[in-house]
């Protein structure tokens, strides 16, 4: 089941341990000395599997675009489609609000999944939490529904 949940609550306070967990240990970081004040301003969409959650996303609104990020699998999950379920869920709450553009900052580990899901890699490499980045952005106008005329 693939669900929108709310900051602070305790589908967040899963969430949160999912992304350290995910996200965060293995670069040897915790997620404690994120600054999560702001993410009260984002849109948090989660993927639960028998009353857990395995996937979780946010979505921070930027003008006309929509960052995804914080997009974390657990591990026992991976490989079963959950991860391109929860990107077509945050590619289809993109077009429901209208924003012109969905993109991510792609770990380069990740840039091979985002193009299996039809994103488009965008400039040039670049390092963010100590390791290599690329830009992702979801096609929004090729998978919106076709209107009949």
């Amino acid at each position: 089941m693939i669900a929108q949940y709310d900051f602070a609550t305790p589908a967040y306070d899963e969430a949160v341990r999912l992304r350290d967990a995910v996200l965060r240990r293995p670069l040897g970081l915790s997620i404690a000395d994120d600054d999560l004040t702001q993410e009260f301003k984002q849109v948090h969409l989660g993927v639960w599997q028998q009353g857990r959650l395995v996937a979780t996303a946010s979505l921070v609104p930027n003008g006309t675009s929509l960052k995804m990020r914080q997009v974390a699998v657990a591990e026992e999950a991976r490989g079963q489609g959950v991860g391109r379920a929860l990107t077509k869920a945050c590619e289809a709450y993109a077009q429901r609000t209208g924003v012109a553009r969905l993109y991510c900052h792609a770990r380069l580990t990740a840039k091979p999944f985002y193009v299996q899901c039809g994103w488009q890699p965008v400039g040039e490499q670049f390092e963010e939490v100590g390791i290599p980045h690329v830009v992702c952005e979801a096609s929004l106008s090729a998978s919106k529904p076709q209107t009949k005329s």
